[in-house]
């Protein structure tokens, strides 16, 4: 996942929403990804963060640090913005203006769902996530080669905010 400065709204525990599955503990030690607390209520908001492709072609992944002495090096073109901030808008999410490589996007999980071709799950610290839908390994990163080939051009990652960790909350 690329490194973000901005924290979206997404990190939020759902209770009371009748298709909510249970806790399913039987997994085997070897299982990967977290239990699955609850499925997304497709009408519940979230938002997620789209980091964008830098002008200058210069990667970065979740190590790079990006600091202000080098963040031109990772800035967007102005017709970048333009064109995924219209992209996504077209698509039907709700969308920030940008701030240095990124923007925010907001809409109900069963856009994201749709746009993104995956299944959401709240997981058991209140954080949104991706899953497979086969028990397979779950990710707050949205799969940007689900987008369209325009979009996908611009955008270099679309990312839920991991819920904040306060450390031990009991001693």
């Amino acid at each position: 996942m690329p490194a973000l400065c901005a924290a979206s709204a997404a990190s939020r525990r759902f209770r009371g929403d009748s298709r909510s599955s249970h806790v399913d503990s039987r997994r085997s030690d070897n299982e990967k990804g977290d239990i699955i607390v609850s499925i997304m209520p497709p009408k519940e908001n979230l938002s997620a963060q789209v980091a964008l492709r830098p002008a200058s072609g210069k990667a970065f992944n979740p190590q790079t640090a990006i600091t202000s002495e080098n963040i031109a090096d990772y800035l967007p073109a102005p017709e970048t913005v333009e064109a995924a901030r219209k992209g996504f808008a077209a698509a039907g999410f709700e969308v920030s203006n940008p701030v240095g490589m990124s923007f925010s996007i907001t809409g109900p999980a069963g856009l994201f769902e749709k746009v993104f071709k995956v299944k959401l799950v709240a997981d058991d610290r209140g954080g949104i996530k991706v899953t497979d839908g086969k028990g397979g390994d779950q990710t707050y990163e949205l799969p940007v080669e689900s987008l369209s080939n325009d979009l996908r051009q611009s955008v270099a990652a679309v990312t839920f905010s991991p819920p904040p960790d306060f450390g031990p909350t009991s001693y």
